[in-house]
């Protein structure tokens, strides 16, 4: 039997992850203001935030920081400063 799409994402993905980082975007707005204003003001480096977060889990084992990486992740990809090519069969692409 094929699996359907609701099958898939019941065990292959996590709402309360997603949940977690739109609460999380909503949260630091409130500290810290728009995201669109706080980067016109203050360089920031979305990827070796999210590096620095991944070393704090890796240390700590608060998934906390799990969904910190996942955002900071999402406003480089908001940025999109290249084109998105996927790359299924690139050697790249595998699972390590």
């Amino acid at each position: 039997m094929e699996k359907t799409t609701a099958d898939i994402l019941r065990n292959s993905f996590s709402d309360d992850f997603v949940n977690k980082m739109k609460n999380r975007v909503v949260v630091s707005h409130h500290k810290y203001g728009d995201l669109t204003e706080a980067k016109q003001t203050k360089q920031r480096d979305e990827i070796k935030n999210a590096k620095y977060r991944l070393r704090l889990y890796e240390k700590t084992g608060n998934p906390e920081y799990l969904v910190d990486v996942a955002n900071f992740l999402m406003f480089e990809f908001m940025e999109m400063k290249g084109n998105f090519i996927a790359t299924d069969d690139d050697e790249n692409s595998k699972i390590v």
